[in-house]
């Protein structure tokens, strides 16, 4: 069964295709578009808030996580992490180690952060942002194409799961420990993995450009057979970031038609291959207005689908989920004047499964 969802729009906040975004402990949501703002949502009451950032540093900020009572920014053009104070509207940079390209972080269930430097192949560790963020390098390393690890999440094992490509790997990070444990290979070789979730045994791992889930009992250390996804170079043709909610899975979907793929020691170039700027629709590559949903107790899938728009399309990408508030966030692009979408920002909305107050 779906969820109930409530689409908020905030006219007052125009952008494009916002990043990846948290909440903090008073229910604010966080998140950003470029390198000179923030946008704050109020879940309770659908406040909104626009915060201008003096003398930005990088092209834009990643992710945004709430650490400790601050904000803290992933800027994949500096060295550095962004640090936020809601309270004082304080903004001070922490620097990382070493030479570092990081785009996303992770939270741990032990309350520290662990961010992935796909440059020099390190899981950076950070006890609270007062302390020096420190680097433990990984054994296992990436390919000379798409470099070190991008990302990477915690399974109901304890173990930090992470993946490189080219050929396709799962890398284990034991982070109590702070040591690597093993290098696992994909039974596909070629396949580009992207998010995932577990149900206790097994991860579903979206294989992005292949139209699939590739399932791994990591219990027993077997990969099950691939799962293929409806709609597949119809509706999308490729699935990416994967947040789990009341035992299913959220996959956010995208009419880009190719693996991603991010140049090695490059902060921000991608690998394009031929054809990259059209969709399987067509039009130029986007987010779809829709996740997949996969329930791993009827090896089920079905489409969760934001409300049509009046004056544009909506979009959403990024999700976020507790055991009761399940978020994605987006914008509504604007129509073009042949009825699809344009290229021009359109109004932040938050799809969210608590209405306001």
């Amino acid at each position: 069964m779906l969820p109930t969802m409530s689409l908020y729009r905030h006219p007052e906040i125009q952008t494009g295709r916002p990043f990846d975004f948290d909440i903090d402990d008073d229910g604010w949501l966080w998140e950003a578009c470029g390198p000179a703002q923030l946008y704050a949502h109020r879940l309770a009451t659908g406040a909104g808030r626009l915060i201008d950032i003096p003398e930005p540093r990088g092209k834009f900020i990643n992710h945004i996580l709430a650490f400790q009572g601050k904000i803290v920014g992933v800027v994949p053009h500096i060295t550095e992490l962004l640090i936020f104070d809601p309270a004082t509207s304080g903004r001070t940079y922490l620097p990382l180690p070493g030479d570092p390209i990081v785009w996303y972080a992770r939270k741990l269930p032990d309350g520290r952060l662990a961010l992935f430097d796909r440059n020099e192949g390190h899981v950076i560790l950070l006890d609270d942002t007062a302390s020096q963020p420190r680097a433990v390098r990984c054994p296992y390393p990436g390919s000379p194409i798409s470099g070190h690890i991008a990302s990477g999440q915690v399974l109901s094992d304890g173990l930090l799961y992470m993946f490189v490509s080219d050929p396709a790997r799962i890398i284990r990070f034991d982070p109590q420990a702070e040591r690597f444990v093993d290098c696992l290979p994909f039974a596909i070789p070629d396949a580009a993995p992207g998010g995932f979730f577990d149900d206790g045994r097994v991860m579903y791992i979206s294989d992005t450009a292949g139209g699939r889930l590739l399932p791994f009992d990591f219990q027993t250390e077997r990969w099950l057979e691939p799962l293929p996804i409806p709609g597949y170079r119809t509706q999308f043709g490729f699935c990416g970031a994967c947040i789990k909610f009341q035992g299913q899975g959220y996959y956010s979907l995208s009419t880009y038609r190719f693996p991603s793929r991010i140049a090695a020691g490059n902060r921000d170039e991608l690998i394009l291959p031929e054809g990259w700027d059209k969709g399987v629709d067509g039009r130029p590559p986007r987010f779809l207005d829709r996740q997949l949903v996969f329930d791993p107790a009827s090896q089920s899938f079905d489409f969760l689908t934001v409300p049509a728009q009046p004056d544009g399309v909506p979009l959403i990408c990024y999700g976020w989920a507790d055991d009761k508030r399940l978020i994605f966030t987006g914008y509504v692009i604007p129509f073009a004047e042949d009825g699809g979408p344009s290229d021009r920002p359109g109004d932040w909305l938050i799809w969210q499964s608590m209405p306001v107050k």
